[in-house]
């Protein structure tokens, strides 16, 4: 039933309990005038934005009160949503419209109907929410384990930003999970492989890659280059440029995740295997298929990836924050990582993904050189120049030695 189906339904049913004739039908953009004396009598008028009008007339001004507080009641109920549930499709429907990403979608559908009871209405209170969190907490996941203070936590902000939403469009008055506070001790970061154990993964990444496993390819590059999971399997062979030279990420989770990665000499001719007689709207990862692999793919294969290199089981994810780490190590500036990384912030590099304690001893190393180690101005500049930068001065180098 429409919009202005339901209004002229309603208007009927006000308009038979105070036995009263109806002037004209009503549409959306109604609004209430009144009441008006008539003689003896009250009138009310609901009239439209185009201009269509219905006149009630009532015996007293008593009943044009209670007359006009009981449309108004129920037109109220008309706009917003009863539930918490119908809420939410409006709710996901305008951020799917303003752009959000569909593995974003998914992810924040998952959390928020995990999470809220749909059927419950919407104007929930304080004290309700605050019960909903805490039977959240101890819910478990589909792998049949309690979901981390990290997780639930995401599900109460979530929530807070959905009740947010309603507030802004007139649906409720209050955000009913404002004061709900957070359970649990957050442990930022992932797990990370340490030196010996990354190079046991590295070669046993390397053995499959060269015999053609594509999902190993893709994680020695998420290693190498420090990408998100989603970046490297939906990207196309058209984003591998200068012959396996360059990646280019066109776009991300955020903003900042535009950028373009130079591809390390010693996985160019991996690359260039994964791309050679193949179409430009292909998927790098993933041959033939039509759609690229999800995470969880990634998440399967790195497990058994660190079973047969001896090592403890990791995340996809921690591959990206062991890239970070063992850049900061290496010297890299916090910017260099950043700018890699597609973060706005080194803040979120140094909470999420860097190793504090190699942090701290790449530090030391690098006053330790300073302090102590004969200075070489030369040496020093040319240790701070990246792969792109060392191909410009080599090409500068060789054309001067070209010239007459």
């Amino acid at each position: 039933m429409s919009e202005k189906s339901k209004l002229t339904a309603i208007l009927k049913r006000a308009q038979k309990a105070h036995g009263a004739q109806q002037d004209a039908p009503e549409t959306q953009g109604k609004r209430v005038y009144g009441p008006y004396s008539d003689g003896d009598k009250w009138r009310v008028v609901l009239r439209s934005e185009t201009g269509q009008r219905v006149t009630k007339t009532l015996p007293s001004l008593a009943d044009a009160e209670v007359f006009i507080r009981d449309l108004e009641r129920q037109v109220q109920a008309l706009e917003v949503p009863r539930t918490i549930g119908d809420a939410l499709v409006e709710y996901l429907a305008e951020r799917e419209a303003a752009g959000l990403k569909p593995l974003s979608m998914r992810s924040l559908h998952d959390r928020l109907t995990r999470f809220l009871p749909l059927g419950e209405r919407l104007t929930i209170s304080a004290e309700r929410a605050a019960e909903i969190y805490q039977a959240a907490t101890v819910q478990t996941t589909r792998y049949k384990r309690p979901p981390t203070p990290m997780t639930h936590r995401l599900r109460l902000r979530s929530a807070r930003a959905f009740y947010g939403w309603c507030i802004d469009r007139n649906y409720v008055t209050a955000n009913p999970f404002a004061r709900v506070k957070g359970i649990g001790r957050v442990n930022a970061g992932k797990l990370q492989l340490r030196l010996d154990e990354v190079r046991q993964l590295v070669d046993v990444l390397h053995q499959h890659a060269d015999a053609g496993h594509e999902v190993a390819a893709a994680l020695l590059l998420q290693l190498v280059l420090g990408v998100r999971s989603s970046e490297i399997l939906h990207r196309q062979i058209r984003d591998i440029d200068d012959g396996g030279r360059i990646l280019w990420i066109p776009e991300g989770k955020t903003k900042n995740a535009r950028r373009r990665l130079s591809i390390p000499e010693e996985l160019q001719s991996l690359v260039k295997r994964l791309i050679v007689d193949r179409e430009l709207d292909a998927l790098i990862i993933g041959t033939g298929r039509a759609a690229p692999y999800t995470n969880t793919v990634l998440w399967k294969h790195l497990r058994n990836f660190c079973r047969l290199a001896g090592v403890q089981h990791v995340c996809p994810h921690s591959l990206r924050g062991l890239h970070s780490t063992l850049a900061i190590e290496a010297g890299s500036t916090s910017g260099a990582v950043i700018a890699q990384l597609g973060h706005s912030s080194f803040q979120t590099t140094e909470r999420h993904y860097l190793d504090k304690d190699r942090r701290h001893d790449a530090s030391m190393r690098r006053v330790a050189s300073a302090l102590l180690s004969p200075r070489d101005e030369l040496q020093s500049e040319l240790a701070d120049l990246n792969a792109d930068e060392v191909r410009e001065l080599l090409a500068t180098i060789r054309s001067r030695r070209n010239s007459p």
